[in-house]
């Protein structure tokens, strides 16, 4: 113990060197077994972020649930990168393609996003006051995208979620640079011609290499593929 706090001693390097080491080893066995699983049954941990869980994957579970009864889904929304090698979900959809080792990643959907404002609000492009991500939340292109569209002082509103920044724009706050699945659906939000659109991004499932035969995460690849197909989403635009 010291002025800046507890330090490690070399024992207790080694320890944590070696503790490590079986962590490492107990997760890729537990890994491992679960690939032998021929079962339909148990948990099926699905991680990707908030707003996707909430309008992607929710109202697609039902059906699947039904057709598997011994099946049970964790749906876990979060912006931050779990991580499938420590076993903190069985599968992951991300909007980056993940490069660690022992990862299988699929593209599985083209998401389009578009500059949107309330239904009621008629302004065009250059009259509107705008809305955006702060920097914590994670979603950075789409900051640098709207930072190439207009200036910071026309940035009245930020916030770290989708769910908020879609209530701001609903309220006739502005408009803001949101995905066309969940504003096009839905009668409050007219869309906005812009000087330049943005580009598309991808979704990629990803999950271990060790889980690849598991029948339980081959039930929950077959629910992703389903909620992709019922929106309709594309490969090929």
């Amino acid at each position: 113990r010291g002025p800046q706090g507890f330090e490690l001693t070399d024992a207790g390097r080694l320890v944590l060197s070696c503790v490590k080491l079986v962590e490492e080893q107990t997760d890729e066995l537990l890994r491992k077994l679960e690939g032998t699983n021929s079962d339909i049954s148990g948990t099926a941990q699905i991680a990707t972020k908030p707003f996707l869980a909430a309008h992607l994957f929710a109202p697609t579970l039902s059906q699947f649930l039904v057709a598997h009864p011994n099946l049970r889904i964790e749906l876990l929304g979060d912006n931050r990168q779990v991580d499938i090698s420590k076993r903190e979900a069985d599968i992951a959809v991300r909007v980056a393609r993940p490069r660690d080792a022992g990862l299988v990643a699929r593209r599985i959907a083209t998401v389009h996003h578009a500059m949107y404002a309330s239904a009621a609000d008629t302004r065009p492009f250059e009259k509107q006051m705008f809305m955006g991500y702060d920097q914590a939340s994670g979603h950075t292109s789409l900051q640098h995208y709207l930072s190439s569209l207009v200036s910071s002082d026309r940035i009245v509103f930020r916030c770290n979620g989708t769910q908020a920044l879609l209530e701001a724009v609903r309220s006739g706050l502005g408009c803001a640079v949101l995905p066309c699945f969940a504003a096009e659906q839905d009668g409050g939000f007219r869309r906005v011609a812009v000087p330049q659109e943005m580009q598309p991004m991808t979704l990629w499932l990803t999950y271990h290499e060790d889980l690849k035969r598991s029948a339980r995460l081959h039930a929950a690849v077959r629910l992703i593929d389903q909620v992709v197909a019922w929106h309709g989403f594309s490969l090929d635009d």
